[in-house]
């Protein structure tokens, strides 16, 4: 992996980051993101990985990708939560 080849359809790649979007029940702890976080480690791309706690809020939580996806079009930092 390249750093910049990701799936589609499990997280959006951007500038060589993934920001994977947990479901409405899930959490950045939650089994998948941790053994996606660990894969990506393993491949030494863990700080290309990006997983922020989404609000419960429909709403909020559209609001809050849209504002990271942004952040990192833009190569800002975003708080990693992983």
């Amino acid at each position: 992996m390249d750093g910049k080849s990701f799936v589609k359809g499990y997280g959006t790649a951007v500038s060589g980051r993934l920001l994977y979007l947990h479901g409405f029940t899930g959490a950045p702890a939650s089994h998948k993101a941790q053994a996606l976080a660990a894969r990506m480690q393993a491949h030494g791309l863990g700080d290309a990985f990006v997983c922020p706690q989404l609000p419960p809020s429909p709403r909020e939580a559209i609001a809050l990708a849209e504002v990271a996806e942004d952040q990192l079009r833009r190569g800002e930092a975003m708080e990693q939560v992983n």
